[in-house]
């Protein structure tokens, strides 16, 4: 575990940040007592945890170094077996189990996450909801960045643009909204293009690609990996798909 993405904007913005060195994926023993020394010396009033392995252990090594604020943060919603790997359901069963004695809170992104959880097991008398948000003015409409994307990427300023946000990977469920956006392009005449922005979202994406052919997308729908930002102001509707996410 290094930096990660936000380790350098944290270091510039002031905020100290420290890593366990431990390899992606994996605990070592020499990590965990890292963490528990880190807590014990920084003497912490909150730790806060995100996700089901983060929030068991450092929940437990947080509890053990005797602080007195455990904040978990769970953002799934759906544990289906086809998707959802078998460590990953056992970790949540394990959460489910010590979350009448480890964490203060538990934050939930969503309703239908929070239901879920606490029908597996999760105390309800310790969860809190917070809906996902994000900065109104940074991502509110553009005039001149709409006309300069449109531009660069050769569309009509009469096509209606939709988006998708979201990484290549099952839980995002892209070969579903694929599906439906191929149905509009055969029922409407409509002027329309989608794009597509996220990690494994490339023109190399194979898979990917095929979809976009079976369902005649191809030149319909342009694919970015990065960015999001400047292409969220630039949409004129973002789709959610709902496969293995929060809603």
């Amino acid at each position: 575990m290094n930096d990660g993405t936000f380790g350098e904007r944290f270091a510039k913005a002031g905020i100290p940040v420290h890593t366990l060195d431990m390899p992606n994926g994996r605990l070592t023993i020499k990590g965990i007592f890292k963490l528990y020394r880190l807590i014990r010396s920084i003497r912490p009033d909150v730790v806060q945890t995100w996700m089901y392995h983060s929030d068991l252990l450092g929940g437990l090594i947080a509890k053990l170094a005797r602080v007195g604020g455990i904040v978990w943060g769970v953002r799934h919603s759906n544990l289906n077996i086809h998707t959802t790997p078998f460590l990953t359901r056992f970790v949540m069963k394990c959460c489910a189990l010590s979350s009448s004695q480890i964490p203060n809170r538990i934050v939930f992104n969503s309703m239908k996450s929070l239901q879920v959880h606490v029908q597996k097991g999760y105390v309800l008398n310790k969860a809190v909801l917070i809906h996902n948000g994000c900065d109104i003015v940074k991502f509110s409409p553009d005039q001149s960045n709409r006309d300069m994307l449109r531009r660069s990427w050769g569309i009509d300023r009469n096509n209606i643009l939709l988006g998708m946000i979201a990484r290549w990977h099952p839980d995002k469920d892209y070969a579903n909204l694929i599906t439906a956006l191929g149905i509009v392009k055969r029922s409407t005449s409509i002027n329309w293009k989608a794009i597509f922005v996220g990690q494994g979202i490339t023109n190399d994406n194979r898979d990917l690609t095929a979809m976009l052919e079976l369902n005649g997308l191809t030149g319909r729908v342009l694919k970015w990996s990065l960015s999001v930002g400047q292409y969220l102001k630039e949409l004129k509707g973002i789709v959610v798909v709902v496969g293995n996410t929060c809603t």
